[in-house]
């Protein structure tokens, strides 16, 4: 019949397909097996079980049921690079070459570097990547390093390599450790670390060594180096309003992707549709409409606006807590389509070919699924189409059947249709200092950042904001020790400033407070005189009323101790009033 001719095909061409997620009446809109069950809303996918309904139903099909409006198109798009940093045409020859990467050697160990070397093992294994480095005219700093490490790795195997009693031969990459070390604020040398993240700081190295001024550079022109190129990507993030339809886009630009797992992706083409997978924005997160000028709860959506020629997709297998490494099995295909999650309305178009060839993954070991314990090993194909496993220094062959019983941390696929830019223009490094030297000339007012955010910019994140800097290198920009030494100089000249003040301060004629001050002190110090005199004349007359007198006027000054009225008694023990007494003085 139709349909088990369309079952036979769907189940032969399962991996190239499953992507697609092309419905087909009469099977199964998961697994394409036949089967009569349909929505129940819709009535137009048909399932095979409650689990296939349940795992389609949260990976989109509740936000596509009796829905017959399509997902609308990107109407803006990314600004154009006027230049390139790297030459379009050379990037494209290395890429139409299709060379395959040759077995290497393994890499030594230099202290819980696993995660460091699988990932150069994976990057060793990208020829294009390879020949570009060689390409630069870079001797020194991670570049030139890496170029020569990569060389190393591949060279043919002579009597030094192959002595003869046993041992292998593996290349010490103890100067590419100690650089990359010195690149990651978090990477502590000796303490095992995240591959993956060291692959972010190893690539953004690279393009920032490979990125020269680029502050005097705008961010989509520094999106032109050979890394972006190569590894860069874009994914799309789309909010649209349910009220009236408003769609609002913004870019990002990516060097990888990163795939959550739960309980519904079994595979890597599900996770993908996890990843595009419309999101309704919560109550506390709603999107202010720039059509409909009110809070709503819109619709976020992200998709693939422009696909890497180098595909790194990461599956996070880490949650947080001892025992979190996630190690359910996902299935993996050796070739991957992304037409089905392209953003619609993409100019990435290249005739509709967005197939992907697998050529590396790295692996992380564990035991007992422990998050601080485990080792990183690297998969490569070489040129022959052979699987070989490197283990530090060990290098072994491996059968390709047991591939898809692994489970991956890191697979890496190469694009067969590459994608090139237009602009043919090169960048002249000797004009981008001249810009530079201009603009620090030209005012000394704050720029605004490079990446177009509306935010000031600062020469020490290299005219990014804070907050586009952290979203390129992954970490928030060095501190401006230029400002805190000039708030320091100011603070000692100020210092400096009040003690010479102080020092030579001609003596200045009193105030009138002084004066009155003064006039007071005199008056108290008459008026004491005067009660001793008083005091004496009491004592010759008779002892008992002196000493009362004195009781009195020691109880009288310890109770008023605040300012004496006129009627109150005088403070000198007299017995009489103070404006009789004392008060007129």
């Amino acid at each position: 019949s139709v349909q088990s001719f369309f079952y036979i095909v769907f189940r032969v061409t399962k991996k190239a397909v499953m992507s697609m997620r092309t419905v087909v009446d009469g099977l199964c809109a998961r697994c394409y097996k036949p089967c009569t069950n349909k929505c129940g809303r819709c009535h137009k996918r048909f399932y095979c079980s409650s689990k296939c309904q349940k795992k389609d139903w949260a990976l989109g099909h509740k936000f596509n049921c009796n829905s017959t409006a399509a997902h609308p198109e990107v109407t803006a798009h990314p600004e154009c690079p006027q230049g390139v940093l790297f030459s379009c045409a050379l990037m494209k020859e290395l890429l139409m070459k299709e060379r395959k990467a040759s077995q290497g050697y393994g890499l030594v160990n230099v202290g819980n570097t696993c995660y460091i070397n699988a990932a150069l093992q994976c990057l060793r294994a990208t020829p294009s990547f390879c020949s570009a480095l060689e390409e630069l005219a870079m001797e020194n700093g991670l570049v030139g390093e890496l170029r020569t490490l990569f060389k190393a790795m591949v060279q043919t195997i002579d009597s030094e390599g192959d002595s003869g009693d046993g041992k292998t031969f593996a290349i010490n990459p103890a100067i590419v450790v100690r650089h990359l070390l010195s690149l990651g604020s978090s990477l502590v040398f000796g303490r095992q670390e995240d591959s993956h993240e060291l692959y972010q700081v190893l690539l953004h190295s690279v393009a920032k060594e490979t990125t020269p001024h680029s502050d005097s550079l705008s961010m989509c022109e520094q999106e032109t180096s050979l890394v972006h190129q190569l590894f860069g990507g874009k994914v799309a993030s789309q909010l649209l309003c349910p009220s009236c339809n408003h769609a609002s886009t913004s870019f990002e630009s990516v060097m990888d992707l990163q795939l959550e797992i739960n309980e519904y992706t079994d595979t890597v083409e599900e996770m993908l549709e996890a990843f595009t997978c419309p999101e309704k924005l919560g109550k506390d997160n709603k999107y202010q409409c720039d059509n409909c000028k009110k809070p709503v709860r819109a619709l976020k959506q992200l998709s693939v606006y422009e696909a890497p020629n180098v595909l790194c997709i990461q599956l996070k297998r880490f949650r947080p807590g001892m025992f979190g490494k996630i190690n359910k099995h996902i299935e993996f295909p050796f070739a991957l389509n992304l037409q089905n999650y392209m953003t619609p309305g993409t100019k990435d178009v290249c005739g509709g070919a967005m197939e992907y060839d697998l050529y590396a993954m790295v692996l992380h070991l564990d035991m007992y699924n422990l998050t601080s314990f485990g080792h990183y090993v690297a998969l490569v194909k070489d040129e022959n189409n052979n699987w070989f496993l490197y283990d530090d220094a060990k290098v072994e062959a491996i059968d390709r059947s047991t591939i898809p019983k692994l489970k991956p941390y890191m697979l890496f696929y190469r694009r067969r249709v590459p994608r090139i830019l237009d602009n043919t223009v090169c960048i002249d490094t000797s004009e981008l200092l001249q810009r530079s030297v201009s603009r620090e000339a030209s005012s000394s007012e704050p720029d605004k950042c490079v990446g177009g955010c509306g935010f000031f910019g600062s020469a020490v994140a290299e005219g990014y904001c804070s907050k586009c800097y952290k979203d390129k290198y992954g970490k928030p920009p060095p501190e401006d020790k230029k400002e805190e030494k000039e708030e320091e100089q100011q603070q000692e000249a100020h210092v400096k400033k009040n003690v010479s003040n102080t020092k030579e301060q001609p003596a200045q004629p009193p105030t009138k407070a002084q004066e009155t001050t003064d006039g007071q002190r005199q008056e108290s110090e008459k008026t004491k005189e005067t009660a001793k005199v008083v005091r004496g004349k009491k004592e010759e007359g008779s002892r008992s009323s002196s000493s009362n007198a004195s009781t009195t006027s020691s109880s009288t000054s310890k109770k008023t101790k605040k300012k004496v009225g006129r009627n109150d008694s005088c403070p000198c023990g007299s017995g009489r009033k103070y404006k009789k007494c004392h008060g007129t003085t």
